[in-house]
């Protein structure tokens, strides 16, 4: 869930934000999700699908992981 930069700067990766986003689907929620999905590895995807799955099944997002 969490990742560090190169310099060693904690982050949270954007699978786990999309897993707290998913609740809302605000317009902005949709736009993080549609800009970050091309950008998610195949275990972040897998990951993220697997906590829709489990926290909001039949979530759209699940479907386009």
């Amino acid at each position: 869930m969490i990742a560090v930069t190169p310099e060693g700067l904690p982050y949270l990766k954007p699978a786990a934000v999309l897993q707290f986003k998913a609740k809302y689907r605000r317009d902005k929620d949709e736009l993080d999700f549609a800009n970050a999905l091309p950008k998610l590895e195949p275990l972040e995807r897998a990951w993220l699908k697997a906590r829709l799955a489990t926290a909001r099944p039949g979530h759209e997002w699940a479907s386009l992981l």
